[in-house]
């Protein structure tokens, strides 16, 4: 199994001083895809190596049988709009909801061809190989590095307006270390905000396993009907002690039915309680959110102004 590396989330809101030593490319919303080329057995690996998605796309795997000589190259599997070229996230398993839409392989980097091992090249080179190497096919494209705009800020505005996710800045110099999340590539993308509600927890595992692992937030919409959002991590060991002692000391009130699935299994559910802020990248049609990061508890909000309009 091959580990992709990772990106770290950019914290400035101006990006000047990255324009001389890193480069730029889009950020897609999409799924982590590490190719696997020896002879005629290619292997699409997801991020976490558990699933060979080859099966699945066979269009693209014979695009990559053409290209010449054994490699292992990294990229992002998307999905565009055959009508409008919209892009939107369907992971990578989702059968059902790909009518309508062409997977296309975004490729944006090497880490071994023939018998070399690219890693430790430069991002530069590493980056020209590959729009040197390979070549635009139906299925298959190539990730370029965007020089056109005027600054990495303008770019970054312009993505942002045009509906895209954002922007990838990955440092000339830096070599690919698999599975380390480095601060050389940076990513730089819109983040969302939404006041929720407490309404449970979600078993924790590991480490977290004698506590809790997420919290299980709601909202209302316009109807007053509750929507089980999402469950929500990234919070201090601090933060932790204290919700599991609020609302594990908050009686048990079924509020929703889903106990597997998505949500995991549930630790114990609440009435809408707390409210906190949460940071997400996408709000889907039922109403819950993608990717969401706790902020902070909000005391001068109540359960009923978590409206989702």
């Amino acid at each position: 199994m091959i580990e992709p590396m990772l990106l770290k989330t950019c914290k400035e809101s101006d990006l000047t001083k990255y324009e001389k030593d890193w480069i730029a490319q889009e950020k897609y919303d999409g799924t982590r895809i590490i190719v696997i080329k020896n002879g005629d057995n290619i292997e699409l690996q997801t991020r976490s190596g558990k699933s060979n998605l080859a099966s699945e796309y066979p269009e693209i795997v014979e695009e990559l049988k053409s290209i010449h000589g054994n490699f292992i190259l990294d990229g992002e599997l998307i999905f565009r709009n055959n009508i409008t070229g919209e892009i939107k996230f369907i992971t990578g398993k989702a059968k059902d909801a790909k009518d309508g839409y062409t997977a296309i392989l975004m490729l944006f980097d090497v880490l071994e061809n023939a018998d070399m091992n690219y890693r430790n090249y430069d991002q530069y080179i590493r980056t020209a190989w590959i729009n040197d190497f390979i070549k635009l096919h139906k299925f298959i494209n190539i990730t370029s590095v965007i020089t056109h705009y005027n600054s990495f800020n303008d770019l970054y505005e312009r993505k942002i307006n045009d509906g895209r996710e954002g922007i990838v800045l990955k440092k000339k110099t830096s070599i690919y270390q698999d599975g380390k999340r480095s601060k050389d590539w940076l990513k730089v993308k819109r983040v969302d905000t939404a006041d929720c509600f407490i309404i449970g927890l979600m078993k924790g595992e590991g480490k977290y396993e004698d506590m809790f692992g997420s919290l299980i937030l709601g909202q209302y919409d316009s109807d007053g009907k509750l929507i089980v959002v999402c469950n929500c991590s990234g919070f201090t060991d601090e933060d932790r002690k204290m919700f599991y002692t609020v609302i594990m000391a908050s009686p048990y009130k079924e509020m929703f039915s889903s106990t597997k699935g998505e949500l995991g299994h549930i630790l114990h559910k609440c009435a809408p309680n707390m409210v906190v802020e949460i940071e997400f990248m996408e709000r889907l049609e039922s109403g819950s959110v993608r990717h969401p990061r706790f902020v902070r508890v909000r005391t001068d909000k109540e359960p009923k102004d978590c409206v989702y309009l």
